[in-house]
């Protein structure tokens, strides 16, 4: 069985809109287990219209064979995983012993339990600081092979036209979402960085957004998410925010 994985394209195509032009309203405000090509609104069922453009459903095909070397480096990214999780309990419950013994310190008034107290909070916040370490240390293996992943995504692509040229044809389009969908390391990041090389050559401004980084009470609430996207792609073009200043609630969430 295959496992897929969705990639979506973030891109934001900065060019005037005319003032005849209204953005299409959407009719709900509450955005949990909704998508967004694997972000916030399903590509494979959301109506078209209410994006403002096609939808361009991009499938690489199906991972074929995985490599022994591939095999190990999943297994030993599962048993790092496993030792981080391990390590996060225990760093949990070890903060926890530590924040009560300096609680009793303070409140305790008995010179020689005051004294036995502060040994054993030395004891115990070494752990903790060796606790720490180790789960810093597992993190950066983690991150180190995540990145090794995302450069063999890279160096393993392969053209399968005529998917690159109908990308460059949709990305263009106002207001297209395109969805990249394939199994892991078929190339779909390098395909995303290839379109959005395109898009500048076509003279857009672009933005790449990450929707992980946003908070889950900003995935389930509209205003918050338009606010949080605004924000962030007006950070990355390094222009000043000004959503304050044109937001009116009056006309409306997507409006606004």
């Amino acid at each position: 069985m295959v496992t897929f994985r969705t990639t979506t394209l973030k891109i934001a195509q900065v060019k005037p809109m005319p003032d005849s032009e209204d953005p299409k309203q959407v009719s709900s405000s509450d955005l949990r287990n909704s998508q967004f090509g694997g972000g916030l609104v399903n590509a494979g069922t959301v109506n078209a219209g209410q994006i403002g453009g096609d939808i361009y459903n991009i499938h690489l095909g199906q991972q074929t064979a995985v490599s022994g070397n591939s095999v190990q480096s999943q297994n030993q990214r599962q048993r790092s995983q496993s030792e981080k999780d391990s390590l996060e309990k225990a760093y949990t419950l070890q903060s926890q012993k530590v924040a009560n013994l300096r609680t009793a310190l303070v409140i305790e008034t008995d010179v020689s339990r005051k004294f036995q107290y502060e040994h054993q909070l030395q004891a115990e916040e070494r752990t903790l600081k060796e606790l720490g370490d180790k789960l810093d240390a597992i993190e950066q293996q983690l991150q180190a092979a995540e990145n090794s992943g995302l450069e063999a995504d890279t160096s393993i692509y392969i053209e399968r036209p005529p998917i690159e040229d109908k990308c460059y044809k949709a990305i263009v389009q106002p207001g297209a979402l395109i969805r990249i969908k394939a199994p892991q390391k078929m190339g779909k990041t390098l395909l995303l960085e290839k379109i959005l090389d395109h898009a500048r050559h076509q003279g857009y401004e672009t933005v790449k957004l990450d929707l992980k980084l946003a908070d889950n009470s900003t995935l389930t609430d509209l205003k918050t998410f338009l606010h949080w996207l605004c924000v962030n792609v007006s950070d990355s073009l390094d222009v000043k925010d000004l959503v304050d200043e044109y937001w009116q609630d009056s006309l409306g969430l997507n409006t606004s």
